[in-house]
């Protein structure tokens, strides 16, 4: 192999080397030598590159391929008898190619990267025999490490395998593969080479999950077992990075059984925040699992009901990681209007198209609440009649059944005698308007539509203690901001 050709390693980073197909559409490029690199400690992108001394043929089929339907291309490595791993991903896409021009006299070959691969997912499987019976799958996490409520005596394997006094914690979440999820630190260790040819040994770790259950593959197959593991552990992420106020989210699995070994890498271009504070998070963090063991329930009772908070929680994160103060509001905004559509669905406060009789029900209630709250406003008949005409509430009307369904508080965030909270009014502006909200208002109702929406997320996941979303003190300030 050239000089240009050579993969030096850096820290902490595993590169794979193997020959293999690349097809995408009707093009198929066999016989390719393939060089992926990604992280082991943390998310990253996946790089892939092919390499080689290729004909000039190769490079117009390369650029036949690139134009092919789709987004992604398919790899897959050449089969060995050595037992070696076995490489592929269905999500490939060829960023570049080196489709260089060069004088005839130079030949019909040349030496070097012939195209650079970007790899949303990549699997590798490794076969064995007599392995152990357990099967198990061990996800690795990033996100914001001192949300994890772990200790443990410094007892590690060379394979990274922890060692605990009393055991790893661990969750009960029911489930269809009667696995048992625990939570353990897992160690990497790496090297860093110097000019003098010198090593030094460094070492870093991340947080794992691990599911496993005892279920033999005649019961649960193994991709069974490895989709039930991945649903199981994103609803449980969800939750978790709601009660932390940064995303967590896994970058890698490792699944074991008797007769294979599976690695799972997938591409993340997300930045995750390592540290988060512990009077920074929504949930205590001595009380993380307990409030992990009762959401993941409840996020799941919801969701066989039709009332998926799915959408919900993913925008209040987007929101959370936001930094444009407008940007942050709109989507708490966003978040509390899901949850209030999904509820005037549930409860028939919409009517459904093609039946004439849903919706008069909730008709008549809005008649009666405007006539009651507003009647003295002559510009309410216009409303009242757009409303009737479009079968709709108006927005506090269901917002404000949903909250007190939920017995979620908001009035102690604003002064005495306040009738409806005044963030409905800076996101009309927002909204529906030209007109700007004054930097001080704009955070105080930021925050108070953030507290309201936490202490209703908190209620709808089973979990009654809300002080994490405001304290006394933090709401008595709100109340008596502009």
């Amino acid at each position: 192999m050239s000089e240009i050709d050579r993969v030096d390693p850096r820290p902490f980073e595993a590169v794979h080397e193997f020959q293999g197909t690349l097809t995408q559409g009707e093009i198929v490029l066999s016989d390719q030598h393939f060089v992926v690199t990604h992280s082991t400690r943390q998310p990253s992108l996946i790089r892939g590159r092919i390499l080689g001394d290729e004909s000039r043929n190769v490079l117009y089929r390369l650029s036949a391929l690139m134009n092919q339907p789709g987004i992604y291309g398919s790899l897959w490595s050449k089969d060995t008898e050595r037992g070696g791993p076995i490489y592929e991903s269905n999500k490939v896409f060829v960023r570049s190619s080196g489709g260089r021009l060069w004088p005839e006299e130079y030949g019909g070959r040349m030496k070097g990267v012939i195209a650079e691969l970007e790899i949303e997912e990549l699997t590798s499987t490794y076969e064995r025999e007599h392995g152990e019976n357990e099967r198990r799958i061990s996800f690795a996490l990033a996100g914001p490490r001192d949300f994890w409520p772990l200790g443990w005596l410094r007892s590690q394997s060379d394979t990274g395998e922890v060692g605990f006094e009393h055991g790893p914690p661990s969750v009960e979440i029911p489930n269809p593969t009667r696995a048992k999820l625990q939570f353990a630190p897992h160690y990497v260790f790496s090297s860093i080479s110097f000019d003098d040819g010198r090593e030094l040994g460094i070492e870093d770790y991340y947080h794992s999950i691990i599911v496993k259950t005892d279920l033999p593959p005649t019961e649960i197959p193994d991709d069974e077992f490895q989709c039930q593991a991945i649903k199981i552990v994103d609803d449980l992420l969800l939750v978790a990075s709601v009660a932390a106020r940064y995303w967590i989210d896994w970058f890698s699995f490792h699944f074991s059984a008797s007769s294979k070994l599976v690695d799972h890498v997938r591409s993340r271009r997300e930045s995750f925040v390592e540290s988060v504070g512990h009077r920074n998070t929504l949930v205590d963090r001595g009380k993380a699992f307990d409030f992990l063991t009762i959401a993941v329930q409840a996020l799941r009772e919801h969701r066989d009901s039709g009332f998926d908070l799915y959408l919900p929680l993913i925008t209040v994160m987007t929101a959370n990681t936001s930094e444009l103060p407008e940007q942050r509001f709109l989507f708490y905004f966003m978040a509390l209007e899901q949850l209030k559509d999904m509820y005037a669905q549930k409860k028939g406060l919409v009517r459904t198209v093609g039946s004439k009789s849903e919706g008069k029900c909730f008709i008549r209630d809005v008649n009666l609440y405007l006539d009651k709250r507003l009647a003295d406003h002559p510009a309410l008949t216009l409303v009242k009649e757009k409303t009737v005409e479009l079968d709709r509430p108006p927005l506090w009307y269901v917002l404000e059944k949903l909250l007190l369904e939920y017995d979620v508080e908001w009035k102690d965030l604003y002064p005495p005698n306040t009738e409806k909270p005044t963030f409905i009014g800076v996101r009309n502006k927002l909204v529906h308007s030209a007109e700007s909200v004054e930097p001080a208002q704009l955070y105080f109702d930021t925050e108070r539509l953030r507290v309201v929406l936490e202490r209703l997320l908190l209620k709808l996941l089973g979990w009654q203690d809300a002080y994490g979303a405001a304290s006394s003190m933090e709401a008595e300030r709100l109340a008596y901001g502009s």
